[in-house]
């Protein structure tokens, strides 16, 4: 085990220094270290899991190389590690969580594959893990700010097969999570931001389904969040250029 760790910690050194070749053949060794320690005892969840994660970051590297369809094949055998351990433990809100994360790889993968519909199935499973989290007692933010972002991820794969209405359900409910991570922390930017971008979102969603008046809302809303940003000192490139595109979009709508 800590010479799997090792590899895995090496790798990681070596993702941060932007070298993914080197990154991936020193989780491929943490693979091959895990998956001895794991045959040797099926039942040793921590060395399952400890597969699970070599073989979830061999996927990340392959990705970053752009071989899409080994990342698959990697976070699929790492998904199904995990799903074995989720199902042993339904109490288990980490491992349960690390479930929904591998969902969201495989949904990525067969997104960038043009896979929409695998996408679609992959965002939804991982959406359902979420939500059961959420719905638990004192819900973690990180729970919270996954489930935002997968819900998000529903609406824009809606969004590209055309499906305005599908999309703006999804986005509807990012809001609502938004909204909420935003209120937990008033004076976070990145939140501020992000709610920002579903209002923007919502409103994209709107103007494509015709509603020129709620997309004329949501812009307005949008817009006052960024311009708040602006005025108490929070100025980027981004949200310089986010206000610019809202107010376009503004004038482009308005009669």
């Amino acid at each position: 085990g800590d010479l799997a760790a090792s590899f895995l910690d090496i790798g990681e050194a070596q993702k941060a220094l932007g070298d993914p070749t080197a990154a991936r053949e020193s989780f491929r060794a943490a693979n091959a270290i895990s998956t001895r320690l794991a045959a040797r005892d099926p039942g040793n969840a921590d060395w399952q899991e400890g597969l699970a994660s070599s073989l979830i970051k061999t996927g990340d590297a392959e990705w970053a190389l752009g071989d899409l369809a080994a990342a698959l094949a990697a976070y699929r055998d790492g998904h199904a590690i995990r799903a074995r351990l989720a199902q042993q433990d339904p109490g288990n809100a980490h491992w349960q969580f690390e479930l929904a994360e591998s969902h969201s790889n495989i949904g990525d993968t067969r997104r960038a594959q043009a896979d929409t519909t695998g996408a679609l199935e992959s965002y939804l499973a991982a959406r359902a893990v979420l939500e059961r989290l959420v719905a638990m007692k004192s819900p973690d933010t990180d729970w919270l700010k996954e489930l935002a972002v997968v819900f998000n991820k529903v609406g824009d794969v809606r969004w590209a097969g055309g499906d305005f209405a599908g999309a703006l359900g999804a986005y509807r409910g990012v809001l609502g999570m938004r909204q909420r991570l935003a209120d937990l922390d008033p004076q976070s930017a990145p939140r501020q931001q992000a709610l920002a971008g579903i209002l923007g979102d919502i409103g994209d969603a709107q103007r494509a389904l015709g509603d020129g008046r709620g997309a004329a809302e949501s812009y307005l809303a949008a817009l006052a969040i960024d311009e708040r940003l602006i005025a108490v000192g929070t100025a980027n490139a981004a949200l310089r250029a986010a206000i610019l595109e809202l107010r376009a979009k503004l004038r482009e709508v308005r009669p």
